[in-house]
């Protein structure tokens, strides 16, 4: 500090309070405003109530009611949908296939022929011996007994859809399983495909006369295109039925079903035609048929019932046809007859 002439400096002592006993006792009673310490709130010692967390765990089991069935109908239609679309490539293989062979599709398993050359065609069939005879069995169109996806490599058949398989047509042997499919479908100890292939039988025909020996009824590309001239009755006159699919979900029962709704009871079955088109159809009335006979105990009659009216469903096409008598045990379907018959 300056000091000027003829001023004095004068020292002004400091006074430190001092903090007695007295002095604090007349601070603090000067009230909350004059001097407060920040007091901090108590910890809560309550949490959720018994009924608070159980309120809270109902709305938990809510959303995951409302949100598991919706995530597992998505996977469902997604798995149909990469189906449908195997299947399209099925009947692309298919096209390209016949483009390099006449026109004609992968034959099925049992198409063996052996003439004696003095007889005519439908001699031949007569009298040649059931193993020689190019009889189309349900099992051929699902290759039966030759089929191991499970094996490595996989064992697949040269016929049908395995012939598009081997020969590349088809760039994978995973196509033979359906997404919709938990694993490779086996029934008595045998695997079977993802899809029927050409499940369509007829009685073999040639000279006016027609044996009870069946075959496929379509063996080329254009026999598909020629449209379904089928007899709903024995000896009635044929009739155009609805497009034919070239290739199906496979079944024997529901339990086989890959795309089967049991809450709605309907049978979803996944088709694709020659031209490319694919349907995916839902039938209540092939659902409770399979439900009531327990399955199709591996007959043409049954089978060909159930693809006919899906094929019908399909088509835009009310199914109306009987199928297979009361207790499915027709000799034919009318849905699929193998009348009228057809040739070599």
């Amino acid at each position: 500090m300056k000091r000027h002439q003829g001023q004095t400096l004068v020292h002004t002592p400091v006074h430190t309070p001092v903090h007695t006993p007295a002095a604090m006792a007349r601070l603090t009673s000067r009230g909350p405003r004059a001097f407060t310490l920040v007091e901090l709130p108590a910890a809560s010692k309550s949490g959720f109530t018994l009924v608070e967390l159980l309120v809270v765990i109902g709305i938990i089991a809510v959303l995951i009611g409302i949100i598991l069935p919706a995530l597992s109908g998505a996977r469902k239609a997604a798995a149909r949908t990469t189906c449908a679309s195997q299947l399209r490539q099925v009947a692309i293989a298919a096209q390209m296939y016949a483009n390099e062979n006449k026109g004609y599709i992968p034959e099925y398993k049992s198409y063996a022929w052996r003439w004696t050359p003095q007889l005519n065609e439908y001699d031949n069939v007569v009298t040649l011996n059931d193993a020689n005879v190019p009889h189309y069995q349900v099992e051929d169109s699902s290759m039966w007994g030759d089929l191991n996806l499970d094996a490595n490599p996989p064992v697949i058949p040269n016929y049908g859809l395995g012939r598009l398989v081997l020969r590349k047509y088809l760039n994978s042997w995973k196509i033979l399983r359906c997404p919709g499919q938990v694993e490779v479908t086996h029934l008595n100890n045998q695997q079977r495909p993802a899809y029927f292939f050409n499940p369509h039988p007829a009685y073999y025909w040639a000279g006016g006369k027609t044996s009870t020996k069946a075959i496929a009824r379509y063996r080329t590309v254009k026999d598909f295109s020629a449209g379904n001239w089928r007899s709903p009755k024995s000896g009635a006159k044929p009739e155009l039925g609805p497009k034919r699919c070239l290739a199906c979900d496979f079944f024997v029962d529901l339990g086989t079903l890959p795309h089967v709704d049991r809450r709605k009871k309907t049978m979803g079955m996944n088709m694709v035609f020659m031209d490319g088109s694919v349907a995916m159809v839902d039938s209540r009335d092939a659902y409770g048929r399979l439900e009531s006979s327990g399955g199709t105990n591996w007959s043409w009659v049954r089978v060909n019932d159930i693809i006919g009216v899906t094929e019908y469903v399909a088509d835009g096409r009310a199914p109306t046809l009987a199928m297979g008598g009361p207790n499915w045990n027709n000799s034919y379907s009318e849905y699929d007859t193998p009348e009228p018959g057809v040739g070599k």
